[in-house]
């Protein structure tokens, strides 16, 4: 576990200047999971997608406290995704319609 925080903050020292994409909007997002779960599973698909795009955490998982910084700029240019965590106990976190270049972080409850 303190790998993944030592990764994630190292993540989000690196980010800085590589935050903004070609048009100048950041589309790096900082998942917190302020919930009691672990979050097992995130994935961000822009809303012209019809099914859920890869897993952001990828091989990890968000224990409750804790946060990563996530790159959800899959090139296209969009700015509207639906949001989504799965967590440890099969529940689902979605939002919808979430303008990821106007907000800085997503918390999951």
């Amino acid at each position: 576990m303190k790998y993944l925080l030592a990764f994630a903050f190292l993540t989000m020292a690196l980010v800085g200047a590589e935050a903004q994409s070609r048009d100048g909007k950041n589309r790096h997002v900082v998942i917190i999971n302020a919930s009691t779960v672990t979050v097992a599973i995130f994935n961000a698909s822009s809303v012209v997608q019809r099914t859920w795009q890869e897993d952001l955490l990828s091989n990890r998982v968000l224990a409750p406290g804790q946060r990563i910084n996530a790159n959800i700029d899959d090139g296209t240019g969009h700015c509207m995704y639906d949001l989504r965590a799965v967590m440890a106990d099969g529940r689902q976190v979605i939002s919808r319609n979430v303008n990821i270049c106007a907000i800085s972080e997503w918390v999951v409850r």
